[in-house]
C-alpha cells in the first residue's frame, strides 16, 4: 500500500502505452475515492430532500436553503484553508527565514 505516487519509477517503460497505464492507475488511486465521497454526499443530500419534503413544504424550503447557504460556506472555508496550506508551504520551502 505504501507507494510513492510522485517519485520515479523504478523501471522503465519505453512505450508511450506502458507510460500512460502507469500514470492512469496512479490518478485513479487519487480520484476514485473523491469521486465516491462526493457521490455519496450528493446522495445523502437527496435523500435528506426526500424526507424533508415528506414532512412539509415551508420544512423543505428551509432546508434547502440552509444547505446551500452552508454547503457554499463550508466549500469556501475549504478552499481559502488549501490556498493558506500551500502559500504557507510556498513560503517555508523558499524563504528560509519564515
Amino acid at each position: 500500500m505504501e507507494e510513492n505516487l510522485l517519485g520515479s519509477e523504478t523501471k522503465d517503460i519505453n512505450d508511450l502505452k506502458g507510460r500512460l497505464w502507469v500514470e492512469w492507475k496512479k490518478i485513479w488511486k487519487l480520484a476514485f475515492p473523491a469521486m465516491l465521497s462526493r457521490i455519496g454526499q450528493y446522495g445523502m443530500f437527496v435523500v435528506t430532500q426526500v424526507f424533508m419534503g415528506h414532512i412539509g413544504e415551508l420544512e423543505l424550503a428551509a432546508y434547502a436553503l440552509i444547505q446551500i447557504i452552508a454547503v457554499r460556506f463550508v466549500y469556501g472555508i475549504l478552499v481559502k484553508f488549501s490556498s493558506l496550506f500551500l502559500s504557507y508551504q510556498f513560503l517555508k520551502a523558499y524563504l528560509p527565514f519564515f
